[in-house]
């Protein structure tokens, strides 16, 4: 009798310790499916950082080059007016006058970044106005 009392302890334990093992996966295979969605949130989060970081590159190369261009422009037209090279005051007076117009671009250009950056850093907001067109 004593063996089938410690048979059916034994069954009753194992019973118990099989219970508590599938109890265990179940949460094992919640945690895991938990850690799988975050992987995949985090994977997402990495691609769009990495595609941030890659506008923004593209945007200051595109913007040195836009920076670069007006001010090239006034170099130049003042070169030539230091170096003598225009021929009459009307020519010199073109000159200053392309030089001044590439300042003024040049003034758009970083009054732009700068007002992108206020924006960026949410020290500025859009306010977009509505147009009505009427017939």
């Amino acid at each position: 009798m004593c063996e089938l009392a410690d048979q059916v302890g034994t069954a009753i334990a194992h019973a118990s310790l099989f219970s508590e093992s599938q109890d265990l996966a179940t949460e094992l295979q919640r945690v895991n499916s938990n850690m799988m969605q975050k992987h995949r949130e985090l994977e997402e989060a990495r691609q769009q950082a990495e595609e941030a970081s890659r506008l923004k590159s593209e945007f200051l190369a595109n913007t040195s080059h836009e920076l670069r261009t007006p001010l090239n422009g006034m170099i130049g037209f003042l070169k030539l007016i230091l170096d003598g090279m225009a021929e009459d005051p009307e020519e010199q007076k073109e000159f200053i006058d392309e030089a001044y117009r590439s300042a003024l671009h040049l003034l758009n250009i970083i009054n732009d970044v700068l007002d992108i950056a206020k924006i960026e850093a949410g020290k500025c907001r859009l306010t977009l106005a509505q147009s009505i067109w009427t017939s």
